[in-house]
């Protein structure tokens, strides 16, 4: 995975260097942040400045993720309690896949019986597609902070406005394996905000390129995603790049299976959302303040990493850089 995030920094290189270039570093936080003053605030990416400010925010990703297809909602995590605001994270929402078999499952949507069922709970669920605590917040459990912000009130009222339906719950896919720590006993909700509801089958398409993705989609003109609101198994990148092999003879069960299966996990805020999603019943969504966010993870989270002695040396030692290695940048245009 180290490799694969060298090659796609080094797909982005130009790119980056183009925003340090204009000063992109001085948005990120160093060691003299205040910690008792941490406060997010979510801004929805709407402009390209936005976007490109998320672009980068998502290279400093460990596991280098594809880009989506379908409906997207960005968001950019600023901590408006430092002067001036710091950029401490970024979060991603997208549509899922229309089959996802721990997903489906769990929620009783198997069986061409449950398709209407199916179809509805689609419309009001999404994949959280990117999760990034950006240095030095992530060295402060910031991750936990930035994963609970999905299900913010912000967010579900965005989703409404945008999309015309309700985000009763979200999705999220573990990167390195069945456990993922950032989402594991956020207690938010009794029995925690997220819960691990199965596992993949084990394929994926994490070793292959953006320009690969592309090539498949360019080969396939006739396999586009379905209009906004509906929901089509192109928008699934692994089902494009399947059917693209098949098309050119090319056997991809071997290639598309990775080594290891994910843990599927599924965050909802209420049991009655839960119960919606699985009877189709409707549902009105109502997420959690931020100020309710961050009173829970300033005392659960940020409080453990302020008593730990190693992550305050972290934070001490902590120089702000972007995100390619010093070892490869062939020079430096902005020292932040």
């Amino acid at each position: 995975m180290r490799g694969l995030r060298f090659e796609q920094i080094e797909l982005e290189r130009s790119f980056a260097e183009r925003l340090e270039a204009k000063g992109i570093l001085n948005l990120l936080g160093d060691a003299t942040i205040q910690v008792q003053d941490i406060n997010p605030e979510i801004k929805i990416c709407r402009s390209v400045a936005d976007h490109e400010l998320f672009r980068y925010a998502k290279l400093f990703q460990h596991v280098p993720t594809t880009n989506r297809v379908g409906r997207q909602v960005r968001c950019l995590v600023y901590d408006v309690g430092q002067a001036p605001k710091r950029l401490m994270g970024v979060f991603e929402l997208s549509s899922g896949p229309y089959t996802m078999g721990a997903r489906d499952a769990y929620l009783n949507w198997s069986g061409v019986d449950r398709k209407g069922v199916k179809d509805r709970g689609l419309r009001r669920l999404m994949d959280l597609a990117t999760i990034v605590a950006l240095p030095p917040y992530n060295i402060l459990l910031g991750g936990k902070l930035i994963a609970s912000l999905a299900m913010s009130d912000v967010v579900v009222r965005e989703v409404r406005r945008r999309y015309r339906s309700e985000l009763l719950g979200v999705v999220a896919t573990s990167a390195t394996g069945l456990h993922c720590a950032i989402l594991n006993r956020i207690g938010l909700r009794p029995g925690g905000l997220f819960s691990r509801i199965g596992q993949t089958s084990g394929y994926s398409t994490l070793g292959f390129s953006p320009r690969t993705l592309g090539a498949a989609r360019a080969f396939l003109p006739g396999f586009v995603s379905a209009p906004e609101g509906e929901f089509s198994k192109s928008v699934r990148p692994i089902h494009v790049l399947r059917v693209a092999m098949r098309n050119c003879g090319i056997g991809s069960s071997t290639i598309l299976q990775s080594s290891y299966p994910k843990g599927v996990y599924l965050g909802v805020l209420h049991t009655a959302d839960l119960d919606a999603l699985r009877s189709g019943r409707g549902r009105r969504a109502r997420g959690v303040a931020i100020e309710t966010i961050l009173a829970y993870w300033k005392a659960k989270y940020l409080a453990k990493a302020v008593v730990s002695g190693s992550r305050q040396e972290a934070l001490r030692s902590f120089v702000r850089s972007g995100p390619i290695p010093v070892s490869r940048r062939k020079r430096t245009r902005c020292s932040g």
